[in-house]
C-alpha cells in the first residue's frame, strides 16, 4: 500500500548512502521508497542509484516504466538516452 511518509524516509536513506559511496544498499532504500509512493521522482531516484550501481539494463526498466506512464516526461527521456 502507498505510504509517502515511509517512501521519504526510504528515499533520505537512500540518498545518505549513496552520498557515503554505499550504492547497492541505497538501491534497495530507493526500490522500498517507489513501491510506496510510484510518483516519476522516486522512481528516477531509483533509476540513478542503480545505474550508478551498474545495474543498467535495470536502470533502463525502471525509466520505461516511467515512459510509458508519463510519455512527456523529458527529465526520464534524456536519463534513458544516457544510460543506453
Amino acid at each position: 500500500s502507498a505510504n509517502p511518509d515511509s517512501a521519504g524516509l526510504n528515499a533520505e536513506m537512500g540518498r545518505m548512502l549513496s552520498e557515503s559511496g554505499r550504492t547497492k544498499e541505497a538501491v534497495a532504500h530507493f526500490e522500498k521508497a517507489a513501491s510506496r509512493d510510484p510518483r516519476p521522482e522516486r522512481k528516477m531516484e531509483w533509476a540513478g542509484a542503480l545505474a550508478a550501481a551498474g545495474q543498467s539494463a535495470e536502470a533502463r526498466r525502471v525509466l520505461q516504466d516511467v515512459l510509458a506512464r508519463d510519455p512527456e516526461n523529458e527529465e526520464a527521456a534524456s536519463f534513458l538516452t544516457a544510460i543506453r
